[in-house]
């Protein structure tokens, strides 16, 4: 039933909300993108990392420098959007 609601398993779903918190962690943090991965609930990295370049077309690393590079403005419109 979830999955005709929702268009996903459960377990997808579950895990595209924690890489959607891995992706706030990076904006609010310097933590080790290992460790950001880990305290979101995310124990295969391999798998995580996968998904996290599913949902934004981009790695982690990469992700996290091009958002080092925007304006306050711009980085506080992007905190703003990934309130989960």
């Amino acid at each position: 039933i979830f999955k005709q609601s929702v268009g996903m398993t459960l377990t997808d779903y579950l895990y595209r909300i924690r890489i959607m918190h891995v992706y706030r962690d990076l904006i609010r943090t310097d933590l080790p993108i290992n460790e950001i991965f880990y305290k979101n609930g995310c124990s295969n990295l391999k798998v995580a990392m996968r998904v996290f370049k599913e949902i934004y077309l981009n790695t982690p690393q990469r992700t996290r420098k091009n958002l080092l590079s925007l304006s306050p403005e711009e980085l506080k419109n992007r905190i703003n959007m990934s309130n989960v």
